[in-house]
């Protein structure tokens, strides 16, 4: 996916986000699925500075429309956005 992201408001926002992932379901186990995330980042406000994120994501469905994750990651490049984060979430899907 390409999302292409601004600041309405006059805050220097101006990206585009080149956003791909690789999903693999588990049956029957522990972990639920498996999905790699790297996110390709170009900063438009400042001389179209490149960076990658990649992320790591393992997740548990607990019942019909909720989950638990873990989801670590890096920033990679000189113009990184962050060096590494870490979510541990609950979604619930309505």
């Amino acid at each position: 996916a390409y999302q292409h992201v601004f600041s309405v408001d006059g805050n220097d926002m101006h990206q585009g986000r080149l956003d791909v992932f690789y999903l693999y379901q588990f049956k029957d186990k522990f972990i639920t699925w498996l999905m790699i995330n790297p996110q390709g980042v170009i900063d438009y406000d400042n001389d179209n500075n490149a960076s990658w994120n990649v992320d790591l994501e393992a997740g548990k469905m607990i019942t019909g429309n909720q989950s638990l994750y873990f989801r670590p990651g890096a920033g990679i490049g000189g113009h990184r956005l962050f060096d590494w984060d870490l979510e541990i979430g609950w979604k619930i899907v309505w």
